[in-house]
């Protein structure tokens, strides 16, 4: 998995609306670039979509070549985006009409007046948005953030997973949402990633699933560790060796005391990681 901010595009004929939405998106991991017209969103779009092709946005599929693609993709540290929200009419053009023109790989989020809802209902049907919200319902707009949220993180676990299984993808972006990180790069692919948090400071999180127990303490065993406690307390999800892989392998010691084993953080809302240290 890798995370990272993100462009959030919201177009709207009202001002004041886009001024209130931008009021209540500031929460989020996101750049918010709002636009009163289409053909000014457009500009941005088409000038987006031009100058970084999805060859190099998206990571590839063969994992040989994910190192490569990471560092070309950090470098020119892209600010990519994952979400377009339009209303139904601005001015006298559609929005629906819009979005249908935005990559399907880019997620889309129709606002409609309670007359138009019929426009959204048509648009979810055909699959031409992931969702629209009615700008006259007091429970969407109460909960926009959070709508927004959901389709900024379906964006990242569609597109940014890796080797993360979707439902490890959303465990980590649970764990960005919890302790405020806006970047996560994988240092391996064993539970170890480089995060930075909404301060700027620089941490390592290691949020292993069961494989990626698996994987270290074959790895211990296989190096001849004294450690049968240590290996127990791996294997049965309580403790972690908190160092990326490539360090393991490195460490020239078998000293069981230069292992920085560190009781793994619980997690209620976890479905698939045993747990996670953050800040090691």
């Amino acid at each position: 998995m890798i995370y990272f901010p993100t462009t959030v595009v919201l177009i709207d004929d009202d001002t004041t609306f886009l001024e209130e939405v931008g009021h209540k998106l500031l929460p989020l991991n996101i750049t918010l670039k709002s636009f009163n017209t289409c053909d000014a969103a457009l500009d941005f779009l088409n000038l987006y979509l031009a100058q970084l092709p999805a060859t190099e946005i998206y990571p590839p599929l063969n994992e040989d070549a994910f190192q490569e693609w990471l560092t070309n993709f950090l470098k020119k540290n892209p600010e990519v985006i994952s979400c377009v929200i339009a209303d139904e009419q601005i001015h006298n053009q559609s929005g629906s009409a819009l979005l249908n023109n935005i990559p399907a790989d880019i997620s889309k989020v129709l606002l409609t007046g309670t007359v138009e809802s019929s426009a959204g209902i048509n648009a979810l049907n055909q699959k031409e948005i992931g969702k629209f919200i009615e700008k006259d319902n007091t429970h969407h707009m109460l909960n926009l953030e959070n709508l927004v949220q959901d389709e900024v993180d379906r964006f990242f676990l569609s597109h940014f997973r890796l080797g993360s299984t979707p439902k490890e993808a959303q465990d980590l972006l649970k764990l960005c949402n919890q302790h405020a990180i806006t970047q996560l790069i994988p240092l391996d692919f064993t539970g170890a990633y480089k995060a930075t948090t909404k301060e700027g400071a620089t941490k390592r999180l290691f949020a292993p699933a069961p494989k990626h127990l698996q994987l270290q303490h074959n790895f211990l065993k296989s190096r001849k560790y004294s450690l049968e406690l240590c290996q127990r307390r791996i294997l049965v999800g309580d403790s972690f060796v908190c160092m990326p892989a490539g360090d393991l392998i490195d460490l020239k010691t078998h000293d069981p005391a230069a292992l920085p084993l560190k009781k793994l953080h619980k997690g209620n809302a976890f479905t698939t990681l045993t747990g996670y240290v953050f800040g090691a």
